[in-house]
């Protein structure tokens, strides 16, 4: 063998360089992406839904309508949400609390934050942690067009290993892909 440098042969080099990219070069290249997925169809009076938060926070429920208008559609309702632990959150939704986002992508579709200039009471952000799972109940006095849905939003963590959030999803919960197009909710319906 020939050496590199003094006491080094090429096949250490190679062994050593081969440990650094497998083990330094994942920890310094790191990216955080905002995505969302598919929750529930909303229906005019009231919508249940359970979630597992296996994802990276910050958390926000969204508001899905046909179209692309600046401003929400007129709606107003609640909230509901309740932990594993049995703790229950009730909170205001409507069209003038809520803002516009690119963060549901569906063509043709329009995202609106739940909540989002809220200025007082729980906020969707606050309730929901990550690795616990929650059941949401919906109603709406005044209802969103039909086809509405109910998305979330969160932040997924990517390496040059790869995507960690979703090597854990698929390892830890079964996918609802039949129902929906989600690979990172499970959607149980509720009594």
């Amino acid at each position: 063998m020939i050496p590199i440098a003094k006491g080094v042969t090429a096949k250490t080099f190679t062994i050593a360089a081969v440990c650094v990219l497998v083990l330094v070069v994942p920890l310094i290249y790191y990216v955080e992406s905002l995505e969302s997925r598919h929750v529930a169809v909303l229906s005019a009076v009231e919508t249940n839904a359970e979630l597992t938060l296996d994802q990276f926070p910050p958390y926000n429920l969204l508001l899905a309508v046909p179209g692309n208008a600046e401003k929400p559609p007129p709606f107003d309702g609640v909230l509901e949400v309740e932990d594993s632990k049995g703790a229950k959150f009730r909170i205001p939704i409507d069209s003038e609390s809520s803002m516009k986002s690119s963060w549901v992508r569906e063509p043709s579709t329009t995202g609106y934050i739940l909540g989002w200039g809220r200025s007082e009471g729980v906020r969707i952000g606050e309730v929901l942690k990550q690795g616990e799972s929650f059941r949401l109940r919906v109603t709406f006095k005044n209802a969103p067009p039909p086809e509405s849905s109910l998305w979330l939003s969160y932040v997924r963590h990517l390496t040059l290993l790869g995507d960690k959030e979703a090597q854990q999803v698929e390892t830890q919960q079964p996918l609802s892909a039949a129902l929906f197009p989600c690979s990172s909710v499970d959607l149980t319906p509720t009594p």
